[in-house]
């Protein structure tokens, strides 16, 4: 934290590159995060719209800034556009400059803070993983202190042994990979792949997670959500050369298997919960177009689910076919 504290002054006397049309001023960084569970039942399947409500009015203003950036970011992977890539830093370089994200954690219900400080940084640090090449060492020396700050907080989160590690715990995973990709850091790296390890021992043989099992109506819809942040792992372990699709005896393939005929087909995920099922949002597929070309069991499934993208998914870190192509362009 003293470094971070050091970098934000060094910070303070760096003029970012003007405004223009092309790359609006960026929105006042926000310190504290506030956020409240919209959920009325103890399983977590329903949702309460007045509580959800107040949930946007919070977080609206971190959620727009995380979009924003990753589209910039994905329209230089896609485009090499330097401006591009220019306003994305500018953008990360302001935030970082206001020390945002890095305030206090108001939780009015649950654990919520909690978990925007991981899917905004999973997001965000993903940003910076995809413009890295456009990265000045001042950029360096900005950036990674205030993104591993928030990774640190975000693996603090789990010191506490009363929360479930269950998708919670392997989205800090994909955010604190993104960040360790972003910044170089071999010891989040091997953080990262240690959650990643733990969330494959949970994958049963059939493919279910127990613990999203027991989300009622919304089981599949958190079977779905859980494998996101996993095949995002995986994807941004090649570029550090690492194949982790098949660590694990290819358990993440028996999720992929079984969350696949669910969407596809959700009658198992009824008949074992009892209950009518969510189907996932079409924004939560991306995950398929990055395990397009593994060896699963309906291959032929997966890709007619990939085929209905492009996707673009701010938590996943924006458009996972470009994500995977900043993955496996790195040197």
């Amino acid at each position: 934290m003293k470094r971070l504290l050091a970098c934000l002054c060094l910070a303070s006397l760096i003029t970012p590159a003007g405004a223009s049309a092309a790359c609006p001023p960026p929105p006042p960084a926000v310190r504290d995060i506030r956020a409240n569970s919209y959920y009325s039942d103890a399983a977590g399947s329903i949702i309460d719209p007045a509580l959800h409500a107040q949930y946007k009015r919070n977080i609206d203003p971190i959620t727009d800034f995380h979009r924003r950036v990753l589209e910039r970011a994905d329209a230089f992977v896609a485009t090499g556009d330097i401006a591009q890539a220019r306003c994305t830093i500018d953008w990360l370089s302001a935030w970082a400059q206001g020390g945002a994200l890095l305030g206090a954690l108001i939780n009015e219900r649950g654990n919520q803070a909690n978990y925007i400080q991981k899917w905004t940084l999973a997001g965000l640090a993903m940003a910076s993983f995809k413009v890295r090449s456009q990265l000045t060492p001042a950029d360096h020396a900005l950036l990674d202190p205030w993104l591993k700050a928030q990774a640190e907080r975000s693996l603090a989160f789990w010191d506490d042994a009363r929360h479930k590690r269950n998708n919670h715990l392997y989205w800090t995973g994909l955010a604190v990979a993104a960040t360790a990709a972003a910044t170089d850091d071999a010891t989040l790296w091997g953080r990262a792949r240690s959650i990643y390890d733990e969330a494959l021992a949970h994958i049963a043989a059939d493919g279910t997670l127990e613990m999203e099992m027991a989300r009622a109506g919304r089981a599949l819809h958190y079977h779905n959500y859980a494998l996101m942040p996993l095949a995002a792992m995986a994807e941004l372990a090649h570029s550090r050369h690492e194949d982790w699709y098949a660590r694990g005896d290819g358990r993440l393939l028996r999720l992929a298997d079984k969350v696949t005929d669910g969407v596809l087909d959700p009658a198992w995920f009824v008949e074992q919960t009892g209950k009518r099922q969510e189907l996932p949002a079409e924004g939560y597929l991306g995950w398929s177009v990055l395990l397009a070309d593994q060896p699963l069991r309906n291959r032929d499934k997966l890709q007619a689910l990939a085929a209905r993208g492009p996707f673009f998914n701010a938590q996943m870190g924006g458009n996972p076919a470009l994500t995977r192509q900043s993955a496996r362009n790195q040197p």
